[in-house]
């Protein structure tokens, strides 16, 4: 599959959505789960042109889905961390919805928990810094809350490890450990 097929593919699924995608955002998310689903099955190349298209596509509402795919990748190796950058300056770049800073959030605690202190500042100054005034406010409350709350951040590390392995649910990722242990069960 082409960039260009991937593309018309992806415009179809805005086109469907109307000219307000959280309006029908449901509907937004399961046509981007099945598209993703049929490009990773025709293999990693194909899913990484996918995943570079759907960064901005519907106003950016799949980023917290592929942040969560590519968080569980580099838990697995760290040198993937330049997607995660790309990622996270796709979420800066994005229409910042309320719902998706909701869902990133946990991820992004799980991300900078985890990832050393030089790269979330260069993070930091290199994508967040050129971000708007309410999106370094947003960074920033994140990074505050990693470094005072220890025990919360190892809960959300904790919960991320249980279902990084599966297709995002945000739901699921929502529960306490507890609760997430006896439904894994």
């Amino acid at each position: 599959m082409t960039v260009a097929e991937i593309n018309a593919l992806l415009t179809a699924i805005e086109q469907r959505a109307g000219d307000d995608p959280q309006e029908n955002r449901d509907q937004v998310l399961e046509d981007l789960k099945q598209l993703y689903l049929k490009m990773k099955a025709e293999g990693e190349d194909t899913y990484r042109m996918f995943r570079n298209q759907a960064l901005y596509a519907c106003g950016g509402m799949y980023v917290p889905h592929l942040f969560w795919l590519e968080l569980s990748l580099f838990f697995r190796n760290t040198h993937h961390r330049q997607v995660l950058f790309d990622v996270i300056k796709a979420f800066c770049e994005s229409a910042f919805e309320d719902e998706d800073r909701k869902l990133m959030k946990p991820l992004l605690i799980t991300y900078f928990a985890n990832e050393k202190e030089f790269e979330v500042d260069k993070l930091l100054s290199l994508v967040v810094g050129k971000a708007h005034p309410a999106i370094q406010e947003y960074f920033q409350k994140i990074t505050t809350f990693v470094n005072k709350n220890k025990n919360s951040t190892g809960t959300y590390l904790e919960k991320f490890r249980l279902l990084m392995d599966e297709y995002p649910n945000f739901e699921l990722l929502a529960l306490p450990v507890s609760k997430l242990k006896e439904v894994r069960a």
